[in-house]
């Protein structure tokens, strides 16, 4: 503090005796004088320069980053400030310049002008927003129409589904008893099959007990008839039940050839 004190002295001495010099060199010459106020100007300077390098040593590394972030703290502060009160402000001079310039009646009527663009800005986009909700609508209509057609088919489709379910139901319970009933015709034949063979196996005991007292008889008894004759027969009854079958289906084959070939009336076929 000392060595900036004898700084600030020295200049305060310096710049008083310049300034004496000058006054009396603007006594004598007109150069003298302005050679005069470029050295007091150097001299400014320089003592700025001195000012500047004091307030450095003064004040360390922490010292000047504190300052200078305040100082841009302030600046950012002021440009905020700034950007809020800006609307207002242009709305201020802008009035304040046309009612100066053009008088009242022309600042309104600007007003009016700007008003009526803003106006009419607004009422063009409302338009668009109307117009797009419009087509929206139309669109969303257009669906709408398209399902309710697709949803009338639907039903109709539905509703054959159901038709022909109902006859397919119908159908089934005839098949249903259709086949109940023919198991009760299978379950009937059956029996009447059981009953048939129960007396085909009654009869046919029968016969070979017939065939076997026949046997008897004829080799017992006394015929005129030779035994090759009588063994033939009885070979013949024996075999009976077992070649009768194919005997008696070719002749129903043999009848039905000839029937076939004998004329016939063809429209009782038609």
């Amino acid at each position: 503090m000392d060595f900036k004190k004898l700084l600030s002295g020295l200049n305060l001495n310096n710049i008083t005796t310049n300034s004496n010099t000058a006054t009396l060199s603007n006594k004598d010459n007109n150069d003298q004088t302005k050679l005069l106020q470029q050295q007091l100007q150097s001299q400014q300077k320089i003592s700025e320069l001195l000012e500047k390098s004091m307030q450095t040593l003064s004040c360390g590394p922490t010292c000047q980053k504190a300052k200078v972030s305040e100082q841009l703290k302030q600046k950012y502060l002021d440009a905020e400030t700034n950007i809020q009160t800006a609307p207002s402000q242009l709305a201020t001079a802008k009035r304040n310049y046309y009612t100066y310039t053009q008088g009242s009646a022309s600042y309104n009527k600007i007003q009016e002008t700007e008003l009526q663009t803003k106006a009419e800005d607004i009422a063009n986009t409302l338009k668009t927003i109307f117009d797009d909700e419009v087509n929206d609508a139309l669109t969303l209509n257009k669906y709408y129409d398209s399902m309710l057609v697709n949803s009338k088919g639907n039903d109709e489709l539905l509703n054959h589904y159901i038709s022909e379910n109902e006859k397919l139901k119908k159908k089934l319970g005839k098949k249903y008893t259709d086949v109940f009933t023919n198991d009760r015709k299978t379950y009937y034949e059956q029996n009447a099959t059981d009953e048939l063979k129960k007396w085909y196996s009654l009869w046919w005991y029968v016969y070979y007990i017939l065939i076997f007292a026949l046997s008897v008889v004829i080799f017992v008894a006394s015929y005129t008839m030779s035994k090759i004759k009588l063994f033939v027969i009885f070979v013949l009854l024996f075999f009976y039940p077992y070649y009768i079958n194919y005997i008696l289906d070719y002749f129903y084959s043999f009848y039905k050839k000839v029937v076939s070939l004998l004329p016939k009336n063809v429209y009782n076929n038609l």
